[in-house]
Order: C-alpha cells, then structure tokens, then sequence
C-alpha cells in the first residue's frame, strides 16, 4: 500500500522486518517508540518511520557503550 508516493507497511510486515511479533510491534506503538498512521481500525507504518526507528535505537545502544 502507498501513501503520498510512500510505502505504507502493517503491524504483520513490520513485525517480519525486525523477526519479532506482532505484539511486539504494537508495544511499540504504544510506548511511543514507532510512529504510525491509523485510519479507523488499520494502523500502517511508512519506511521513513522504520528507517527513523532504527536509527533511534541505534543511537541508544551506542549511548549505552
């Protein structure tokens, strides 16, 4: 799915990108950790979100070291 020319992804797609579940994805969500969009009941992710999210946690592990 796309919006405004981006990749929108799912709780399940994302969820297969890290090989972690569902669950863990919209623990996720919650805690404010990965932005997404909801429209009704669908909640996607945009790759630049993923991206964003990555590299957020990147730069927390490295604070730790």
């Amino acid at each position: 799915m796309r919006t405004n020319n981006q990749e929108l992804l799912s709780t399940k797609d994302v969820a297969k990108l890290f090989a972690v579940s569902e669950q863990t994805v919209r623990k996720w969500y919650r805690a404010g950790e990965l932005k997404f969009i909801q429209r009704g009941q669908v909640i996607r992710v945009t790759r630049e979100a993923v991206e964003q999210f990555i590299k957020s946690n990147e730069a927390a592990r490295e604070k730790q070291n």
